[in-house]
């Protein structure tokens, strides 16, 4: 709790007492009882572990339409990439990651496809140096 000098003591003005010498045990105007400070969300980082294509997940000219989340034994919720999209738009949004066989990690983006009508938003991983790190390369996401 912060305290407030008494300014009403008509000797503290006239300087003929040290500054604040009838302190009052007032809280700080910036301290008040309905005061709630503004917390910035927390966002989450989730690991991507397998993909889902439609139609098929061969299909090089398809993009990505769902993301499975989840951990070393398989993914534990899918989201449509439009929610993943959404998040990684958002700046304080949920952030995505994948982790490659090798042991690589690469963050997911956002890019723009060039070869598109409508040069839609996807997503796609921070490029590096391994190729077992991109989306691309994850598996079929099966239940």
């Amino acid at each position: 709790m912060g305290f407030l000098c008494n300014s009403q003591d008509s000797k503290e003005r006239a300087g003929s007492q040290p500054s604040c010498v009838g302190v009052t045990k007032s809280p700080s105007p910036a301290i008040t009882p309905d005061y709630v400070p503004l917390e910035e969300p927390v966002m989450a980082k989730k690991r991507i572990v397998c993909i889902k294509k439609a139609p098929t997940h061969l299909d090089p000219n398809k993009h990505i339409t769902s993301v499975g989340i989840g951990n070393e034994s398989g993914w534990l919720e899918q989201l449509p990439v439009s929610d993943v999209i959404r998040q990684l738009q958002t700046p304080w949004g949920d952030r995505y990651y994948v982790h490659g066989s090798d042991g690589s990690q690469a963050d997911v983006r956002l890019g723009k496809c060039a070869f598109c009508a409508h040069a839609h938003t996807f997503i796609r991983t921070t490029p590096d140096h391994s190729l077992l790190d991109n989306l691309l390369y994850m598996p079929e996401c099966v239940a």
